[in-house]
């Protein structure tokens, strides 16, 4: 006999979810981690770079919806465009850049992810009251458990 345990299942709406701006750049989060998965569709518009970084015990995993990232890696640089699916196991360095002339639409997803919401909530308040600094970027990051290069 199968053994299943009843679970409530989620369906998000494509107009739902926590809006941030980090830095320029629009998340919206569907998945905080809460539960072991962090969900967000991400924009990056043209310029917007994220410095090569590690992630102390999140995975993460880009697949590209719509233009092209860059992505850094401590092996080299990988242009992905759409429909491409990244990989990124946590403690290996990574970053991305949007060189080309359009937006880049992005599902990012991390697990555990449970630190990684506040993280950018945090990102959220530090782009809004001020202008944030390399250093104070850098602080807030660790603080959740990723480290700028």
């Amino acid at each position: 006999m199968l053994d299943v345990a009843i679970r409530w299942i989620e369906a998000i709406a494509a107009e739902t979810g926590e809006v941030l701006d980090v830095f320029g750049a629009t998340m919206t989060v569907k998945l905080d981690g809460a539960t072991g998965l962090f969900l967000a569709e991400h924009t990056a518009p043209p310029g917007y770079a994220v410095p090569l970084h590690v992630h102390d015990e999140d995975d993460e995993v880009f697949r590209i919806l719509g233009g092209t990232l860059t992505l850094l890696t401590a092996g080299g640089e990988l242009r992905a465009g759409a429909g491409t699916c990244v990989h990124l196991p946590h403690g290996a360095a990574h970053g991305f850049r949007n060189e080309s002339g359009t937006t880049a639409h992005a599902l990012l997803i991390c697990t555990p992810g449970r630190r990684i919401a506040a993280m950018f909530r945090a990102l959220d308040y530090l782009t809004a009251t001020g202008t944030p600094t390399a250093d104070s970027i850098g602080a807030v990051c660790a603080e959740y458990g990723v480290h700028m290069l």
